[in-house]
């Protein structure tokens, strides 16, 4: 299976009779993976959370992760001097820890940790003209992703994506992150996850497209209805699973989200029956 350039007229037909909805992830999805934010991001996880461990609620915080990290089966070699793989590998935990034992710090931990140079990612036009597009023609547009409302906020920034677009882009009203996502066990790819995420906007699935660089999260929306666009935004290939499961879902994959997003949001009718 190839990633195309461009949708495929047949396709890009069946999407534009039914499409009410957008639904996108961020992370790795509206930039490339070779932007290397997963790089940087992971030692801040980690390293954040270090410097936590000498808060006045350190015990019970560490206590915590290390229970948590126990039930996911995360190996750690220290629990206060955690490096870069662990801290990726129990962010969801961390992030759980905290919420528990100490909820007013989740701010200052996501802020710290999103601290990064989001000049890595390369502006995408197609992207910004593909929103405005899909706002002038009243096509939906929803957030389920891995990253906090800020960190959503300087990557569409980086895009220059129209202000209102990405305030609209970060409510509460049209998006789901991490934070909320790991609290209540919603996170991708859970069906429990997805089901929230369809009754939080109202979405009706069989009109909804999901923009996803992670094929295992397109799998479970497909599962309810929902059209799944692969983004895979890297010259490298995919896993053989990977692979196969595009196949059995029948996603589209595509090289680049920006021009796809652009080329849906062109074939849609000014006069789109979508609210």
């Amino acid at each position: 299976m190839n990633y195309a350039q461009q949708i495929s007229a047949p396709k890009l037909a069946e999407i534009v009779e039914k499409i009410e909805y957008i639904l996108l992830d961020h992370d790795d999805c509206l930039y490339d993976l070779d932007a290397g934010m997963h790089d940087i991001t992971m030692p801040s996880i980690a390293n954040t959370f270090n410097k936590m461990t000498h808060s006045l609620y350190a015990k019970a915080l560490k206590k915590r992760v290390a229970e948590l990290f126990q039930e996911n089966n995360i190996t750690v070699s220290d629990i206060n001097n955690l490096n870069a793989e662990e801290g990726g590998a129990g962010f969801n935990a961390i992030l759980q820890a905290i919420e528990e034992m100490c909820p007013h710090m989740m701010d200052d931990y996501i802020k710290q940790t999103f601290s990064v140079d989001y000049s890595r990612i390369k502006p995408s036009p197609e992207l910004a003209e593909a929103f405005n597009i899909f706002s002038q023609k009243s096509i939906g547009l929803y957030s389920y992703t891995s990253g906090p409302a800020p960190h959503m906020a300087h990557t569409l920034n980086q895009h220059q994506v129209n202000p209102k677009i990405i305030a609209k882009l970060v409510d509460k009203e049209h998006s789901f992150d991490i934070v909320d996502a790991n609290t209540r066990g919603l996170r991708k790819p859970s069906e429990k996850g997805m089901q929230h995420v369809i009754d939080l906007f109202k979405l009706d699935p069989n009109k909804t497209l999901f923009a996803d660089d992670n094929i295992k999260n397109l799998r479970t929306a497909s599962n309810f209805g929902i059209t799944p666009l692969w983004t895979w935004t890297s010259d490298r290939e995919p896993s053989k699973e990977g692979l196969e499961i595009a196949d059995q879902i029948g996603a589209i994959r595509v090289r680049h989200t920006g021009p796809a997003l652009l080329q849906i949001a062109n074939a849609i009718p000014a006069t789109h029956p979508s609210r």
